[in-house]
């Protein structure tokens, strides 16, 4: 792999502080784009390569995979 960026904290400031960090990292880099995952994600091999498909649409401001919680199964949204 190439052009990976690593941010190493000294502690565990949880998982809003390293979503926080990356952001802040991707925009003073000047990123178009940032993919996070927390320590629950589990990914296709693939996502990288379906989510390259949607960077070019200007009407798209966020993509998101269909979440399946590994204990409770697929789950419905609520209104």
């Amino acid at each position: 792999m190439q052009d990976i960026s690593f941010i190493d904290n000294e502690e565990n400031l949880g998982i809003a502080t390293a979503l926080n960090q990356a952001a802040v990292f991707a925009q003073k880099n000047d990123y178009n784009w940032i993919i996070t995952l927390d320590q629950d994600s589990v990914a296709p091999e693939n996502l990288v390569s379906v989510y390259s498909s949607f960077v070019n649409e200007k009407k798209i401001g966020i993509v998101c995979c269909k979440i399946i919680d590994r204990n409770f199964g697929e789950r419905q949204m609520q209104k």
